[in-house]
């Protein structure tokens, strides 16, 4: 009996065991189906969240693209704008360094042209300088010659064409130069015939007075001695006149002196009227004290004849001068 009852004991315990055993196999089994459900559905959301944020990424990664596309282009664009406008500024510079070299060559050569005809010039001038001395003296040596009386009466044609000569080499310098040589020309002209009537007049009278001793002897040689001091003062002033046509020439090269103007005036300091004096602030009298006297003007008349309204215990010593002077006024 005990073994049956232990038996049947034991196989009850063995079915209660097996069925908590299973009810918490069950328990188990549905907590780990809500757990893989629960998973599942986290899953499921984790997914879709992904997905959203890669189609977003994918948006912003298209428009990032095509933006950063459409400022390299731009910046393509500026690029070559910038090439073309510095293409076209570098044509500019060296087309404008081309001007300026072919304007310095320019330059350069009218420079050195300049100069060969200054220098030309210069020569033209010394040789024209030249040419005058030479004509001045061949001029004096000439007048030496009428002083001793060995040329007629018609101006020397060698002399004449060595004038014109030089006339011509300086025509195209110096105008003042071809007035001074005509000048001397009509001197050297106007001599001859004077010295010629003069010895005309001089043969004539010794031919009358053949029998005079003394008087017609002193008068040849006051005559001989005036032909003597007229050449002679004709040969200085032509000599002048040269003198001064080469110092004229040598002037004109210099540039005029410009005139100083004087400073302007200083003007005197106007007084000022009285009515500018009226108008002026009354200076500050400390009580007790009494003005400086002044001379009477119209206004301290006018203030004088005015009435009185200061009581005369009150007065000061320029109110007792102005009642004075207004008693003084009515007598």
């Amino acid at each position: 009996m005990d073994i049956t009852e232990r038996s049947i004991q034991t196989k009850l315990l063995s079915s209660s065991q097996l069925e908590e055993e299973r009810r918490a196999r069950s328990a188990e089994k549905a907590e780990a189906s809500k757990r893989m459900e629960a998973a599942t559905t986290q899953y499921n959301t984790q997914r879709r969240a992904l997905s959203a944020q890669l189609v977003k990424v994918k948006q912003e990664n298209e428009e990032s693209t095509k933006e950063f596309q459409k400022l390299l282009e731009e910046r393509r664009q500026e690029t070559l704008r910038e090439k073309s406008r510095m293409e076209k500024q570098l044509n500019y510079a060296r087309s404008e360094a081309a001007r300026l070299k072919e304007e310095l060559q320019k330059s350069t050569k009218e420079v050195e042209d300049g100069r060969r005809e200054r220098a030309l010039l210069q020569r033209k001038l010394s040789d024209a300088e030249c040419r005058i001395g030479e004509l001045q003296r061949e001029i004096e040596s000439l007048r030496q010659e009428e002083a001793k009386g060995s040329m007629g009466s018609q101006a020397d044609p060698e002399v004449s064409t060595r004038i014109t000569n030089a006339v011509a080499l300086n025509s195209s310098n110096n105008s003042s130069l071809l007035d001074s040589i005509a000048f001397g020309e009509s001197l050297l002209t106007d001599g001859r015939s004077s010295f010629d009537t003069s010895l005309t007049q001089t043969a004539m009278g010794s031919k009358k007075t053949t029998n005079a001793k003394a008087p017609s002897s002193t008068a040849a040689a006051k005559a001989s001695a005036a032909r003597t001091t007229r050449t002679a003062a004709t040969a200085r002033t032509s000599t002048r006149i040269a003198s001064r046509t080469v110092e004229g020439v040598r002037g004109q090269a210099r540039a005029a002196p410009t005139k100083r103007l004087s400073p302007e005036p200083k003007k005197r300091a106007r007084p000022r009227a009285t009515s500018q004096r009226q108008n002026l602030a009354p200076k500050f009298i400390p009580e007790g004290q009494s003005p400086p006297r002044k001379r009477p003007t119209r206004a301290t008349r006018a203030v004088a004849a005015a009435p009185e309204a200061t009581p005369i215990a009150r007065r000061t010593r320029s109110q007792r001068t102005l009642v004075g002077l207004r008693n003084a006024a009515l007598k």
